[in-house]
Order: C-alpha cells, then sequence, then structure tokens
C-alpha cells in the first residue's frame, strides 16, 4: 500500500524550521519563544497532513488515550488556581497534538537526523562561546559553568536531557568521522551543563542499550568518550581550573534536601477535588514560587489524579511496545522518563515530539503493514 502522497522528503524544510527553533532554547523575543513560533508554524505548514488524517483517521485506543488526557487537562484548566498561566499549556497542549497528527506522516529517520544537527548546532555554539570566554567559567563555581554553558538561556537541566536525545540518535544513526564530531561535541557539553537528572538518564540508556541491543562497540564508543571527557574535567579539577563538589550526587547536599522538600510541598493537596484535578496546568510555579523539579511530581500537582494516570500511560505503552520491538525511540523515551523524574521536562517540546515518533506506526490511519518498521 502506498503511503498517500505526502512525502516526508518533500516536507523537510517544516521540519528543519522546527528543529531550528527548538536549538534556540531560553531565547526569547518580545516574550514569546522561538519554539512556540516554530511549533505553530509547523502546524500550518503541515495543515495538508492534518487535514487528511482528520478525514481519514480510525480513532484506535492510541488515539483515544490522547483525546483522555487531553479532555483531563482541559477540566483542569477549568479549575485552575491560575487560568492565565494554565491557557499557555492547553495552547501548547493543542499544537502538540496537532504535531502528533503532522509527525504521523513524516519519515522518522529525517526527522531524528534534522533534529540531531540542529541540537548539534546549539551545543557546538555553546562549547566554542566558552572556549571564547574562559573567564566565566574557568576557576569559577559549577553554577558559572552551568551558565557559561547555557549562554544563550534557559534551563541547564532541560538542556541537557535534550542533549541526551542527540547523543542517544548520534549513537544508533550515524556512522564514521560524522558520529565522532556529534558525540565529541555533545559529550563536553553534557558534562559542563552538570545535570544529575540527565546523567541518571545517559545511565539508563546504556542500561538499556546493553542489556536488550547487545551493541558493545557503539557502549565502548560512548563509554570512551565520556572517560576522555571526564579525565579532562578531573585535570581541569586538580590544575583548580573547574570545581564541583560530588556531594550533589547524594542527599546530603542543599540542592537534594531542597527537591525534597519541594516534593513533599507538592504531593500535599488541600482536598479531594484538587487531588483528583489538580491546581491547573501549569501553576505549581504561581502556586508556590518555584517549580517542583520532576515532571512527574509536577504532573500530579497541576493536573490531578486522573490525567496524570493517563500521563503515565501514555510513556508506560509507547516504552512497552517499543522495548518488545527493541526500537531506539523507546529506549529513548525510557531514558526520558526517567530523566524527567528529576527534570520539569513535561512542557519540552522535544519529549512530545519523541512521544510523537514512537506512536507513529499507531497513529497512521491506514494499514501499517510495509510502512513502518519499529527497529528503525
Amino acid at each position: 500500500m502506498k503511503r498517500l502522497s505526502l512525502q516526508a522528503s518533500n516536507k523537510d524544510y517544516n521540519i528543519l524550521f522546527l528543529s531550528a527553533s527548538i536549538s534556540l532554547y531560553g531565547i526569547s523575543f518580545f516574550g514569546v519563544s522561538p519554539i512556540t513560533i516554530g511549533l505553530v508554524v509547523f502546524n500550518i505548514l503541515s495543515y495538508r497532513e492534518i487535514s487528511c488524517w482528520i478525514k481519514n483517521a480510525t480513532y484506535n485506543s492510541s488515539m483515544l488515550l490522547f483525546l483522555i488526557y487531553a479532555t483531563l487537562v482541559c477540566i483542569s484548566f477549568v479549575f485552575s488556581i491560575d487560568k492565565s498561566v494554565s491557557i499557555e499549556e492547553i495552547f501548547t497542549l493543542f499544537n502538540c497534538m496537532l504535531l502528533i497528527i503532522a509527525l504521523s506522516y513524516y519519515d522518522k529517520r529525517r526527522v531524528i537526523l534534522i533534529l540531531t544537527v540542529a541540537l548539534f548546532f546549539r551545543s557546538g555554539y555553546e562549547i566554542v562561546s566558552m572556549f571564547l570566554n574562559p573567564d566565566e567559567w574557568l576557576g569559577l563555581t559549577q553554577h558559572d559553568v552551568r551558565m557559561a554553558a547555557t549562554s544563550l538561556g534557559g534551563d541547564p537541566n532541560n538542556l541537557a536531557l535534550m542533549i541526551v536525545v542527540a547523543i542517544v540518535f548520534s549513537l544508533y544513526y550515524c556512522k564514521g568521522v560524522f558520529r565522532v564530531i556529534l558525540l565529541s561535541v555533545f559529550t563536553l557539553h553534557f558534562f559542563a551543563l552538570y545535570s544529575r537528572g540527565a546523567f541518571l538518564s545517559i545511565l539508563c540508556a546504556l542500561f538499556v542499550w546493553f542489556i536488550f541491543r547487545k551493541q558493545y562497540k557503539n557502549i565502548v564508543f560512548l563509554i570512551t568518550c565520556f572517560c576522555a571527557v571526564a579525565l579532562l574535567v578531573c585535570v581541569l579539577y586538580k590544575m583548580d581550573y573547574v570545581h564541583f563538589n560530588l556531594t550533589s550526587f547524594t542527599f546530603s547536599d542543599s540542592s537534594s534536601n531542597t527537591r525534597l522538600m519541594y516534593w513533599h510541598k507538592a504531593l500535599q493537596f488541600n482536598d479531594l477535588k484538587s487531588l483528583l484535578i489538580g491546581y491547573g496546568p501549569k501553576s505549581s510555579l504561581s502556586h508556590y514560587g518555584h517549580m517542583i523539579h520532576s515532571s512527574w511530581v509536577a504532573r500530579l500537582n497541576e493536573v490531578g489524579l486522573f490525567a496524570f494516570t493517563t500521563y503515565m500511560l501514555l510513556h508506560l505503552t509507547a516504552i512497552i511496545r517499543l522495548y518488545l520491538a527493541k526500537s531506539p525511540i523507546g529506549i529513548m523515551l525510557m531514558t526520558l522518563f526517567v530523566g524527567s523524574m528529576f527534570v520539569d521536562f513535561h512542557y519540552n517540546i522535544v519529549l512530545w515530539m519523541i512521544l510523537a515518533l514512537a506512536y507513529q506506526p499507531y497513529f497512521f490511519p491506514f494499514d501499517q503493514n510495509g510502512i513502518y518498521d519499529e527497529k528503525d
């Protein structure tokens, strides 16, 4: 069966535009994120795919799960304690649903390659900026290093998880010198961002890859890259060029204790209604005055038990399906699932792109036989 006449090869510029906007993560133009602009423009440019899907779609269990989640989030919005903030997530969620529909018509490998290259340019820019401005981080605290590694702005933890996505994709989809260059830049940037959640995520990715894919050469190659960078960091540390504290990887430092305090506070609900439908999408910042630093806890607090359960099912269903198929997309989604426990990543468009690619074989409205290979 032919896949209509909508070929992803003719729509690469759509993905390029969206990926370029993602690489500008942390920048704001007149209070508007380039990612928001990129997402909206991508959906507008993909109107043919979206309209075609709406006309021909068969609403299977996967689509039903997304619709239930969107409905429950909208119900939470109705009772939100801060509708002016919550409306932003409703707008983003609507566009993410359209993104998922549109990406069901795109070639998976092209989407991954373009996204990885876009993130490479972001990491490359940050690394070059650090070397050109050594006074901003050499000999200073690890906080200064993290800020220097996010010179364009944005949360270092979120950016680090995006780099984890790029590392896994580079490892699987790229070869030769191109892969060496990508992994070298991504690894340097990853260490500079100093994110514990992302570090646990990359360990998860290595474990899953080692156990289930048995691609030992790739694992050895990546471990060699990490060891080389770790050795460089140790040398710089001994020479007093960088400073870090290994207790931050335990629960004995103030940052870890603060996160535990945030989680405990966020899990205290005023009444049954708050437990079931939450305080409103994206309301944690206005409610508590700070981020919760956990996508899992934040989802439960903001949209309630029902939507949180559906949100987790969206991830776990895709992970189990792709795990059985030993798909690298499944490994990537599992990696982000682990990292999201320690990072507010549930608003990040990269996560929704990975979810879209994970559900792609189940979202396309026609017979999938011979069209998609989940091992790709």
